[in-house]
């Protein structure tokens, strides 16, 4: 892997960025009068990393659906 592309992925603000996905969340589920969220889990880790930030801010308002092969 290129050094410059690891630097970059080691040098980020990962509880920055976190915080902003979860004010994002909770701003627009807010404004649209949602009652939660769904998402599809994959099985890859940006699904996997949704679903924990989902469920540690909306709790029971997280639905997570397995999605098939």
């Amino acid at each position: 892997m290129n050094q410059d592309i690891i630097n970059e992925i080691k040098n980020q603000d990962y509880s920055k960025i976190t915080k902003d996905i979860e004010e994002f969340l909770i701003k627009n589920i807010e404004k649209t009068n949602a009652k939660g969220v769904i998402l599809g889990l994959s099985g890859g880790i940006d699904s996997a990393v949704l679903a924990y930030i989902c469920k540690r801010n909306l709790k029971e308002k997280t639905l997570a659906i397995i999605m098939p092969d």
